[in-house]
């Protein structure tokens, strides 16, 4: 998920409500041009969040679409 613009900037965070440890990776992109705008793995510990990166932001419009990957 993302969080609301705050300091020109949005975070990209993601969430475990597991017990159990979850690792993978996950991508951020413009869905119109296709930009990367966050990448990488994560490790997140069980019932907790992380921040996975920050977007810059210069609008409250958005066009960007986020996906995770789990890996096991």
């Amino acid at each position: 998920m993302v969080s609301e613009p705050e300091e020109w900037h949005i975070k990209v965070v993601g969430v475990n409500d597991t017990f159990l440890e979850k690792t993978g990776s996950h991508r951020v992109f413009d869905a119109d041009t296709k930009e990367e705008l966050s990448s990488g793995d994560f490790s997140i510990s069980p019932y907790s969040k992380a921040t996975l990166g920050k977007i810059r932001v210069s609008r409250g419009e958005q066009n960007a679409c986020h996906r995770m990957g789990n890996r096991r």
